[in-house]
């Protein structure tokens, strides 16, 4: 009985000593793996911060190429009022010399010269 005991104890002893290297080898694995899937995870994340990086360089230069746009477009605007404005004014001297009632001349030949 007790050959048949330490032939149990033994067994069991093996079968527990198996399941602890399956467990450990399982653990490596798995450890393993969630290196490897953070050492991706970095990667990614460090492409990410680079393509944000390049992405801030080009907003900046596009909000300077937006800023000088709209300052050309401020003076076209501006140049467009004092055309408008100049017009206007001459519309209005043009209506007020009608009211004098002042009948336009022909247009006297200055450069006329008399050779007698």
């Amino acid at each position: 009985m007790n050959a048949m005991l330490d032939a149990t104890t033994k067994n069991v002893d093996d079968f527990k000593s198996r399941i602890k290297e399956q467990i450990e080898a399982d653990l490596q694995t798995i450890i393993s793996k969630v290196a490897r899937a953070k050492s991706d995870t970095d990667l990614k994340l460090a492409k990410q911060q680079a393509e944000i990086s390049q992405q801030d360089q080009r907003l900046e230069a596009q909000g300077v190429s937006f800023s000088e746009m709209a300052g050309v477009i401020a003076m076209l605007i501006e140049n467009v009022n004092m055309q408008l404005e100049a017009e206007t004014t001459d519309l209005v001297d043009r209506r007020q010399i009608s009211l004098f009632g002042c009948i336009p001349k022909p247009a006297q030949n200055i450069l006329k010269t008399d050779v007698t």
